[in-house]
């Protein structure tokens, strides 16, 4: 284990939240907290509650403000509470009790600071957005439930007598809600994210609109819908924008951050595997799930092992049909792999991109591009399986020997690094206990070659 104190400037920022709203909880008299490697306190680790007063309420706010200011070299390390156990540095907090208060992820809440900052673009219309006005928006929404959000607003047209409206709704789960409502966590936390929806709501097709909808001298009515919480697995679209009841091509799936995943299928039964392969042109025989299941059955492996064992096996076979359908027929399976990664990035919908917001910028990714760049750019593809290491927790179920790995399968040009892969179909684990098998996952991940293809 490790404490807030050992973390570094790199990777502090993601304890920040989740600590102040464990600290609170303590305060509050619901959370024994565990701290480690307190100076004068023998013990290297301990259970303490923090004391319900002011001084305590103080010091976390002053340390969650001077934290997300400076870590390493500023006042945060050494903010003081008062415990059970004696007074000591909140920071010496486990890193473990700080997850547990871990409320929000990035990437739901960064739906509803996109949102936002759209609104704020169809408000300004013509005029390119700051800061201020998406935290200007922020602060004017209207918590309708714990987690539902709203507001309208009016927005000019050329014509100073004609007035469009602009309706905000958010839909987040609640630690989501409240983290995007802080203006403190917001800034602290979001900052390269901040910059990133601004950079996106001033650009290309929001722009494009928001000029429109001001020069047309008509009274028009712009839904701005960031509902992730209904239909959630009926549909790859985060937020879409309706015009006048109708909507248009601003269906977005978002991702916050290097994320490069973009689809998964759960499990590692054969069935699965057969599914997961079979619109890339794989087609297992009798014999490949005989082969399955005797590995499943083997008595020579683990529990753990055997399903890894048999996971490998598919994707070894599958990466040989793939193999030979793209040099028997590259036009064919060219084809095919392109509507597997539009299907399982669209699910086929209509006008739906991804916006990567990262590094202070955004990047769109049209799937609707994507065989045309692939036939434009005429490489021939080639496939790769790479070896995965099995980290911890699940690591630790696992007999050392034989040495296990999961495969990744790498799809890429020829005479290219699988690093500068198109698609990557990878294999993952967590493990629930020692008595219980693995939770596989089949995730689906967008490689740098597809990034050069189709995202601007």
């Amino acid at each position: 284990m490790a404490n807030l104190y050992s973390k570094n400037d790199s990777n502090y920022k993601k304890y920040i939240s989740p600590a102040y709203d464990s600290g609170l909880e303590s305060i509050n008299g619901s959370r024994t907290l565990t701290f480690e490697s307190v100076p004068g306190i023998k013990e290297k680790t301990f259970r303490a509650t923090l004391k319900n007063n002011a001084f305590n309420r103080q010091a976390l706010d002053t340390f969650r403000d001077e934290a997300f200011k400076r870590w390493r070299g500023g006042n945060a390390l050494g903010v003081k509470v008062e415990t059970d156990k004696g007074t000591f540095e909140f920071s010496r907090l486990s890193t473990v009790d700080a997850k547990v208060g871990q409320g929000f992820n990035k990437g739901d809440t960064a739906e509803g600071l996109l949102a936002a900052a759209m609104a704020a673009r169809f408000v300004s219309k013509t005029k390119k957005i700051a800061k201020s006005d998406v935290v200007k928006v922020l602060k004017s929404l209207k918590r309708t439930s714990k987690d539902r959000a709203i507001q309208s607003f009016d927005s000019p047209n050329e014509n100073k007598n004609i007035v469009d409206k602009v309706n905000l709704v958010i839909g987040i789960a609640e630690k989501n809600m409240n983290a995007l409502l802080d203006p403190k966590v917001i800034d602290g936390f979001f900052d390269d994210l901040m910059n990133s929806v601004i950079f996106y709501s001033n650009k290309g097709s929001v722009r494009d609109w928001a000029d429109l909808l001001y020069k047309n001298n008509r009274v028009d009515t712009i839904d701005i819908n960031a509902d992730g919480l209904t239909d959630q697995k009926g549909t790859k679209v985060d937020l879409f924008v309706l015009i006048n009841g109708e909507r248009e091509n601003l269906n977005l799936s978002l991702k916050a951050g290097a994320v490069k995943q973009f689809g998964q299928m759960s499990g590692a039964t054969f069935d699965v595997m057969a599914k997961l392969f079979k619109p890339l042109g794989v087609r297992f025989s009798s014999s490949d799930r005989d082969k399955f299941n005797k590995l499943l059955a083997d008595k020579r492996l683990k529990m753990h092992s055997k399903s890894i064992a048999a996971v490998s096996y598919a994707y070894q076979q599958a990466a040989k049909q793939i193999t030979d359908n793209l040099k028997n027929n590259q036009d064919q399976a060219v084809e095919m792999i392109s509507k597997f990664i539009k299907y399982h990035a669209t699910l086929n919908e209509e006008g739906v991109s991804l916006v990567q917001l990262n590094n202070n910028e955004a990047q769109i990714y049209e799937f609707d591009k994507l065989l045309p760049a692939l036939k434009k750019d005429s490489k021939e593809l080639t496939v790769s399986i790479v070896d995965q290491r099995i980290g911890a927790p699940a690591s630790n179920f696992i007999e050392s020997k034989p040495k296990m790995t999961l495969p990744k399968i790498v799809i890429h040009p020829v005479g290219f690094d699988p690093n500068m892969g198109l698609l990557e179909i990878r294999s993952k684990i967590d493990s629930k206990g020692a008595s219980q098998p693995f939770y596989h996952r089949n995730y689906l991940n967008k490689g740098k070659y597809l990034t050069k293809l189709i995202a601007y």
